[in-house]
């Protein structure tokens, strides 16, 4: 094995180790009920340093300390669930 396979086996190792974890929140808006006012968001929380990104459907981006503190941002103005991924399955917080 070359150095460089030797690091890069060390690279992918630690990918795998401190990888974040992948959730989503979803959620019906409070002041309306109809087409539209329902969201999904994907999102990823990082421990090292601590943060979480949500991916929106319309291509926008939110960004927060945990996905904890994502989930009661978005519970101000709707009623939302924080869904934990992977692993083939999910839970819902």
């Amino acid at each position: 094995m070359t150095l460089a396979e030797v690091v890069l086996q060390g690279l992918a190792d630690e990918a795998k180790a401190t990888a974040p974890r992948l959730f989503a929140i979803c959620g019906v808006r409070h002041d309306k009920i109809c087409d539209g006012d329902t969201f999904i968001a994907w999102g990823i929380e990082f421990d090292d340093p601590p943060g979480a990104v949500l991916w929106y459907c319309d291509g926008t981006t939110f960004g927060s300390d945990s996905a904890s503190q994502a989930l009661r941002s978005h519970q101000i103005g709707a009623d939302a669930r924080l869904i934990w991924l992977g692993h083939g399955s999910a839970d819902l917080s």
